[in-house]
């Protein structure tokens, strides 16, 4: 195999290995508005004194009334034309650090679980007592070693442009270059 078909092949397989890399997965779009919204906790990491409001979610309780068990307390909750029960609560004083529990329960029977954690108010982060959020992953994770890798197989492409060309001008006649 020459010299040139090898330089070829090599930058046909760079520009290849550029183009699978560099090709990601499309986001998924999810539908809107979504067809069931799950049980829910306005902040799932509260502090003592904070008020948060705690959702059933959707077809939960569809024309019926519901009460909801929190920090050992029963009181009714508000169930919308969606049958989402919802009720804000606050953490009361003396309330241990620790996973809590809020139950809603259906007129009908049905029973429904939404966890959340109390933290000491020492253990909060910046700003209004709660811990700070963490951001959702949007992009890929690959992006930096996909961007290296890309760098590189261009910096080899060129490399192999650059010697067979030099092979080329020492190899040809001095008529002919």
């Amino acid at each position: 195999m020459s010299f040139r078909k090898l330089a070829s092949a090599s930058a046909a397989a760079s520009l290849a290995g550029v183009a699978v890399l560099g090709i990601s997965a499309p986001a998924n779009a999810q539908s809107y508005p979504p067809a069931s919204t799950p049980p829910s906790v306005s902040d799932s990491t509260v502090v003592l004194g904070q008020m948060f409001t705690i959702n059933s979610g959707n077809g939960f309780c569809p024309g019926g009334t519901a009460q909801v068990t929190v920090f050992g307390t029963t009181t009714p909750a508000d169930v919308d034309g969606n049958g989402n029960a919802s009720k804000s609560v606050t953490v009361p004083a003396g309330t241990a650090p620790g996973r809590q529990t809020a139950t809603f329960r259906c007129s009908d029977g049905k029973t429904v679980d939404v966890a959340f954690t109390v933290v000491a108010a020492a253990a909060a982060g910046p700003g209004r007592g709660q811990l700070p959020q963490q951001l959702s992953t949007t992009g890929s994770e690959q992006l930096v070693p996909l961007t290296i890798t890309g760098v590189a197989l261009v910096g080899i492409g060129a490399g192999i442009v650059v010697a067979s060309r030099r092979r080329r001008e020492t190899s040809m006649p001095s008529g002919l270059a």
